[in-house]
């Protein structure tokens, strides 16, 4: 029984050690290093500015995803039609993992194909040398350096001279580019080169760098000619620029794809060296370049004045900020950096901009990623309003002109409003009656109502104030009402206080009662010295003849004005309303 179980557990085991045998041999998961890259090239399959894109050569790749795992394929290019498009590539295994991603932003720009050469070189007379060494050409990030031709049909090894060889390229599109080097043959030389030797043995490039490489050498009397090989081009190329003298040559490898070669550089008498160079993928970095705005494209102050602006940087991961701010000119406008904060967008600061002196200048916000914007700021000349008094004086029912007169040296100014600090005493208002003699001025009536001071006040389309005093005085003598209303065909009888019928001028009277008065005359009036029809000391023939009263014949219907002097200069001064008369109204007398 022991025996069996003992021949049953070696049977287990052997079965499951050729399980996991088995098991490793087909399941074992592809392996592939993080490392990708990808070029690009323009291209006939569509119109526009496409670039076909291609992920660099791997076997263990499966598949790829062009646009963020939505959509997979066998093949390892995409068309890119889209202008700076951001490629998301990712890579899954035959198992179906994802093994490999990057992100690649694809440069649109429909460029010409570009060829870089060396310019200058020296040969000694029957040598071999491939006139396509150092030549390479590049359509975008793609190699087309196998289209290169040159018109070396002219060109003599055996020959002794300066030639020029021009190359050219074309790519799908049919864009071309030329280049031309100077190929100098020149005798042959006795001199050897006796040692020669690379200083490092490695070093580690990426894509798209190109490394100088170091060399020592020994020369008894003279030049030697540098050639290059590598045992896999298209991971990196050499160019070798030979000068006469052997110290002066250079040798450069460019690291075109992920990875490893060795390059061998050979004398020409047969020394030689060897270097290994390993070509990484760059980590691909994306920037988010900020937007960087003022709330307004231009700014216009008055000197003195502090504007408050709103600058805004932005960018699509909301990292942008607003780091420093200027002004070309600080003895024009200044910037007050310490002001509150008090914008209320993210990435947005309140910014004030103070108005120092009357000129031009610009301020300029930088954004933490080194972006800016520029404002221009005007400050203008406020200028000034004035009266054309800084006083003035009337009395109660007298109307009296003024000018007011706005004037700035760098924009234009107008009288924009006016007013009274007290409406009951003095009121002020365009003068209809005057035409304005200048474009920055207003002609004003100024209307004296109650005795008082007031003060006037103006205001500039510039948005700066004047002012002005009016003193009204009282009158010795004044109507009982300031305003008096009748119909056409009555009579007013409106008493006259504070003098005496002797104490009036008559003959500053505008209108005597003999005056025949024509139809358009709204009304006309008479001094008397007493109302016979209410003065009740006439009842009985002892009539008091010096109290004047002023009788005023209502004509047509609208507004004039009854105005009575003394003898020693004072006034009264009132208005009287004519309306038209109702059919059946009264004409008879209206004693006030």
């Amino acid at each position: 029984m022991k025996k069996s179980l003992l021949i049953y557990l070696l049977i287990a085991l052997t079965s499951l050690g050729a399980f996991i045998t088995i098991n490793n041999m087909f399941f074992k998961k592809n392996v592939v290093q993080e490392d990708l890259s990808i070029v690009y090239y323009d291209t006939t399959e569509a119109d526009g500015n496409c670039k076909m894109v291609e992920v660099n050569e791997n076997p263990v790749f499966f598949q790829y995803s062009f646009d963020d795992g939505l959509t997979w394929n066998l093949d390892n290019k995409y068309l890119s039609c889209i202008t700076n498009e951001q490629i998301n590539l990712k890579v899954r295994n035959t198992d179906y993992d994802v093994v490999a991603t990057g992100v690649f932003i694809i440069d649109s720009s429909d460029s010409i194909p570009s060829i870089t050469i060396d310019s200058l070189m020296y040969i000694e007379v029957g040598s071999e040398f491939d006139l396509m060494s150092g030549v390479k050409a590049m359509d975008g990030n793609y190699d087309i350096t196998d289209k290169v031709t040159n018109d070396s049909e002219n060109f003599d090894f055996d020959q002794i001279g300066e030639y020029e060889i021009t190359y050219s390229v074309t790519d799908d599109d049919g864009n071309v580019t030329t280049a031309k080097r100077v190929v100098n043959i020149i005798e042959s030389s006795t001199k050897v080169l006796t040692e020669f030797s690379l200083i490092d043995d490695s070093l580690i490039c990426y894509i798209g760098e190109e490394k100088s490489v170091d060399f020592e050498s020994t020369i008894d009397t003279a030049n030697s000619k540098l050639t290059a090989t590598v045992d896999n081009s298209g991971y990196v190329t050499v160019n070798i620029d030979n000068a006469l003298e052997i110290k002066d040559s250079t040798i450069k490898i460019n690291c075109n794809k992920v990875g490893t070669a060795t390059v061998t550089v050979n004398s020409a008498n047969g020394l030689s060296d060897s270097i290994k160079v390993t070509v990484a993928n760059k980590e691909v970095k994306q920037t988010f370049q900020s937007t960087i705005a003022f709330d307004k494209g231009s700014y216009t102050c008055n000197l003195g004045e502090t504007i408050n602006t709103i600058v805004k940087a932005s960018n699509s991961y909301g990292t942008a900020s607003i780091t420093s701010y200027s002004s070309n000119d600080s003895s024009i406008v200044s910037i007050n950096k310490t002001a509150t904060n008090t914008a209320s967008c993210f990435g947005c600061q309140s910014v004030q901009i103070k108005c120092n002196k009357i000129g031009t200048a610009s301020v300029t916000a930088v954004s933490s990623d080194n972006v800016s914007a520029k404002v221009t700021v005007k400050v203008n000349d406020p200028g000034s309003i004035t009266f054309d008094k800084t006083s003035y004086s009337c009395k109660v029912g007298e109307t009296i002109n003024a000018v007011i007169t706005a004037n700035s040296t760098t924009q234009s100014a107008n009288v924009l409003s006016y007013s009274s600090k007290d409406n009951y005493v003095a009121t002020i208002s365009k003068n209809n009656t005057i035409a304005a003699s200048c474009d920055n001025c207003a002609l004003v009536q100024i209307n004296c109502l109650k005795t008082g001071d007031v003060e006037l006040s103006a205001t500039s389309s510039t948005g700066v104030n004047g002012s002005a005093k009016v003193g009204v005085s009282s009158n010795a003598i004044s109507f009982t009402k300031s305003n008096y209303s009748c119909t056409v065909g009555q009579t007013l009888k409106i008493r006259i206080e504070g003098a005496q019928y002797s104490e009036l001028d008559l003959d500053k009277l505008p209108i005597a009662y003999t005056t025949v008065y024509p139809d358009a005359r709204v009304i006309k009036y008479f001094v008397s010295d007493v109302d016979s029809a209410t003065s009740s000391d006439c009842v009985f023939g002892n009539c008091i003849y010096d109290t004047p009263y002023v009788s005023v014949y209502c004509n047509n219907a609208g507004s004039s004005e009854v105005k009575v002097y003394m003898k020693n200069g004072d006034y009264a001064i009132t208005q009287v309303s004519v309306s038209e008369a109702l059919p059946g109204s009264k004409t008879d007398t209206i004693v006030e």
